[in-house]
């Protein structure tokens, strides 16, 4: 995933870097870095926005986001959410 699609996945759930960052329990600075192509993600977090991006290509961005935040912070309990929802699409 490119820094664009990265950015276009963000813009599709509207939120900010830092609250995106936050939803998926990643840091600011990493999220900011992969959209100005500083950096690139590592394949865990390439695997939370891929999962994510199917997610939100199967349901409502808000049910998506609203799911995730009532999951909590630890990143496998997103990844089992995210797959949760990829099963029950």
């Amino acid at each position: 995933m490119n820094a664009t699609q990265i950015r276009q996945l963000r813009s599709q759930v509207n939120l900010t870097q830092q609250d995106f960052a936050s939803l998926l329990s990643l840091s600011f600075v990493s999220v900011n870095r992969w959209e100005n192509a500083h950096a690139h993600a590592t394949d865990l977090s390439l695997v939370l926005l891929t999962l994510l991006q199917r997610a939100l290509h199967a349901h409502q961005s808000s049910e998506v986001i609203q799911r995730l935040r009532e999951t909590g912070p630890a990143p496998i309990d997103l990844l089992r959410e995210l797959f949760r929802m990829e099963a029950n699409s």
